[in-house]
């Protein structure tokens, strides 16, 4: 496997999107990371494990209370996992799945769209994204699908590595598997389907445990994506679905491939191999992909490049660094270079949570001084 070269590919990123909608945390990252690490990578790792005290204080306020569920409505939600590389500012759509929850037929349905859909002027759909913008391109995927969607929620690969890490699946092979096209004779329409049945598996296996997370850690990752959904509504949407008790069978959950066509796919589920294998991490390859992106990040923060640290940050490029203590510190050091309230605010919250406490005050100093 040539490491830098797989990462530099398209990639997989529905998991973390949904799930960073329902509540997924780069603190709660860390905190499994640090135990995975000192297990030495031999078991997977799983939300109930977890013990993480609430905030307190003047974040209470920003979090807000729980919402009581009521009767949920029919509700659909784009998901576009966007590939862009190490310093682009533009990204194509690789990963295009419309979630359509629907009550009002007890079940939940899963429209994938391949990514070599012809679309606007004869260009594939991943590319009307880059080309066109994003609301050109979730118009026409509305006309691909046939399906309005009432949200739409957009993330990136670096989210992805942390979501990966989240539920103690190997991040890369993790991603082999879902980006993988070659090993089949009809391609990408085989990968998109592939995708569609692992979201499926996540929400059937880990949403109750994600849902029981506290409140500071559903708003942290919240956090980390891009949607026109507000953090109220997210937070009243998940207790909804919850309620439903729809995604708890898997045969309440089904997946659709459009356009409509006449390819027969494999029913194919990541294996349990591939989900306990953390060899990776020793792979030379890939250390040598991790040590090329620690180089890159601290060049751009030590030679104060603003705007490749602010692409930077909207790409969450630090978590694709492996060791947590090194891409907290790469996080706060890009943080530095541009800082603002809120962004400083999230930052005290995650290392709060996270046990770091040289991090959080010295991101409060610097807090306290732009309100002096």
């Amino acid at each position: 496997m040539h490491w830098p070269s797989f990462f530099k590919g398209s990639f997989l990123f529905l998991f973390l999107l949904f799930f960073s909608l329902t509540g997924a945390s780069l603190a709660f990252q860390v905190h499994q990371e640090q135990i995975i690490a000192n297990s030495n990578h031999s078991v997977p790792v799983y939300l109930a494990q977890a013990k993480i005290p609430a905030a307190s204080g003047h974040f209470a306020a920003v979090l807000g209370t729980a919402t009581m569920a009521e009767p949920l409505k029919d509700t659909s939600i784009l998901l576009l996992g966007l590939d862009s590389r190490k310093g682009d500012k533009s990204a194509r759509c690789d990963a295009i799945h419309t979630v359509s929850f629907l009550p009002s037929q007890g079940k939940i349905i899963i429209t994938s769209v391949p990514r070599g859909t012809i679309s606007k002027d004869g260009n594939i759909i991943a590319n009307v994204c880059s080309i066109y913008g994003f609301d050109t391109a979730k118009k026409e995927i509305e006309k691909i699908t046939g399906i309005p969607a009432d949200y739409t929620v957009k993330t990136g690969f670096s989210q992805t590595m942390g979501a990966f890490r989240l539920l103690g699946l190997p991040p890369s092979p993790t991603l082999q598997f879902l980006r993988d096209r070659h090993d089949y004779a009809i391609g990408d329409n085989q990968r998109s389907f592939n995708q569609a049945n692992f979201l499926k598996d996540m929400l059937v296996q880990h949403l109750d445990q994600i849902n029981a997370l506290p409140e500071p850690i559903k708003y942290l990752g919240f956090k980390t994506i891009d949607t026109d959904i507000s953090y109220n509504d997210a937070k009243k949407l998940l207790a909804e679905i919850i309620a439903s008790g729809i995604y708890k069978d898997p045969a309440n959950i089904e997946v659709v491939v459009k356009p409509a066509d006449n390819l027969v796919r494999q029913d194919i589920h990541l294996s349990a191999q591939t989900a306990t294998d953390w060899s990776f991490s020793q792979d030379p390859e890939y250390q040598a992909y991790q040590k090329e992106m620690v180089d890159y990040l601290e060049n751009i923060t030590k030679t104060a490049n603003k705007t490749a640290v602010i692409t930077a940050l909207a790409q969450k490029s630090w978590l694709q660094v492996d060791d947590p203590g090194l891409r907290n510190q790469l996080h706060f050091d890009l943080l530095k270079i541009v800082p603002t309230p809120d962004t400083l605010k999230d930052f005290i919250l995650e290392m709060s949570q996270a046990g770091q406490p040289s991090l959080q005050q010295q991101a409060e100093e610097i807090l306290a001084s732009l309100k002096s």
